[in-house]
């Protein structure tokens, strides 16, 4: 006679085969009809991970937008990761936090997700944010309010435009 004193852990059938169904520990015991008995302590190891893939190995992304990475797959199917870490090659370009990576500078950065000591990664490539939309020039500063000058004489002027990033740099100054 086979018995299991927690068959959610391990069952026991007839022949005294057993069967893991969950991580714990259990006590199987075997009853000879003459009444001696042996008490075995089984435990049931959760499985480890040998093998994790991305959502993507690799993506496209702009300076300052955002790439989701996810585990796709663990093998074998029924493991757990445990803790999962994520670190990027090189952070100037893209930055990693829990998955979300963002494009920081154009370039190129490799995001590792560690699951176990089981690694995947993913090739990210940041290009510059581009828009169709032209910047346009919000303030003009001139380094002169006014001036007096000789006939035959020249005088510089210096212009700032805000924001720097315009789409059109060219100045023309007007003198009336």
């Amino acid at each position: 006679n086979w018995q299991s004193s927690n068959s959610t852990i391990v069952a026991v059938d007839k022949n005294g085969i057993i069967t893991a169904h969950k991580a714990g520990t259990a006590k199987i015991t075997a009853m000879a009809t003459s009444g001696q008995k042996y008490v075995w302590e089984v435990t049931v190891k959760e499985p480890e991970v040998s093998k994790i893939s991305l959502n993507s190995n690799t993506a496209i992304i702009k300076v300052g937008n955002t790439h989701k990475l996810t585990i796709a797959t663990i093998e074998p199917t029924n493991a757990t990761c445990k803790k999962i870490t994520w670190t990027s090659s090189n952070e100037n370009a893209a930055t990693v936090n829990n998955g979300i990576v963002t494009g920081v500078a154009p370039g190129n950065a490799m995001i590792v997700a560690n699951c176990d000591d089981v690694k995947a990664s993913s090739n990210i490539t940041v290009e510059p944010y581009e828009t169709n939309t032209p910047i346009k020039v919000t303030k003009i500063t001139l380094n002169k309010t006014s001036a007096t000058i000789t006939a035959t004489k020249t005088l510089q002027l210096a212009a700032t435009i805000s924001p720097l990033n315009v789409t059109n740099k060219n100045i023309t100054i007007l003198i009336k």
